[in-house]
This record gives structure tokens, sequence and C-alpha cells, in this order.
């Protein structure tokens, strides 16, 4: 019997521990009889190519909900720009990249305008640390 991730559907080979998609541990998958490979392709009439359709039935929990992480970034890119620049500049560029990720494996959830806002401003406050840093010292 193959395994499946309950969050995004991925198959899981025996012995993974996480989910190779989305990261999930291995713990949250569910059991599933090994389905044939019709029941997994669908048939895109246009250029004859077989795909297959990625499992959105648990994106239902993030569906209209505003990413935590790309929030968590804008935040640190916010405070950034006045204080610590470099440290959270770092945290805001780190989270945005996370938010994004997390946003593309989970479709239905908002928050990409606030994770790139995260990434540019993370970099906005690096640099303008170093600058004032430079200026102070000449």
């Amino acid at each position: 019997m193959s395994k499946t991730c309950k969050y995004c559907g991925n198959r899981l080979e025996d012995g993974d521990n996480f989910c190779q998609k989305c990261g999930a541990v291995a713990d949250s998958v569910e059991n599933q009889p090994r389905a044939t490979t019709q029941d997994n392709v669908t048939t895109n009439n246009t250029n004859n190519t077989n795909y297959t359709q990625p499992n959105t039935t648990n994106n239902s929990e993030y569906a209209g909900k505003t990413s935590g992480i790309a929030i968590g970034g804008f935040v640190c890119s916010i405070i950034g720009f006045f204080i610590l620049g470099i440290p959270l500049g770092i945290v805001s560029i780190s989270l945005g990249a996370a938010a994004l990720i997390h946003i593309k494996t989970f479709p239905k959830e908002k928050g990409t305008g606030l994770a790139i806002t995260a990434l540019v401003m993370g970099i906005i406050d690096i640099v303008g640390a170093i600058l004032v840093n430079v200026f102070n010292l000449i």
C-alpha cells in the first residue's frame, strides 16, 4: 500500500519521512491503495499529452486566508526600515521567500503581494542600513 500526503495529495515512497512536495511530516499521511495510472492522469485534448492533476482537496483550509508567513515578513521589513535594518532585513527576505513557496504549494491562500513586498523591503532595509553606517563613518 502506498501512502499519500493528506495536505497536497503527493504519493510518498516507502520509507519517506517527509512529503517531497509540501514538506509535511510522514505522520500526516494516509494509507491509500495503489491507484492505477489511469486514475491519476487526465488527458489534455489540445495536444494529446498526459499530465497529473494536483490534489487540491485539502487546500480549503487555506482558501481566502492571508499567509501568516507573508504578514510576518512584511512586519519585519517595516520595523527593519526604522531599527535593526540588517538583521530584520534578512528575516524579512527569508520569510518573504518562504511565504512565496508556501503560497505556490497552496494556491488558494492569499498574500503574494505581501511576500514580494517583504522581499523588496528586506533588501532595502539591508542596503539602507549599510549606507547609513558608511556615511556615519565618513
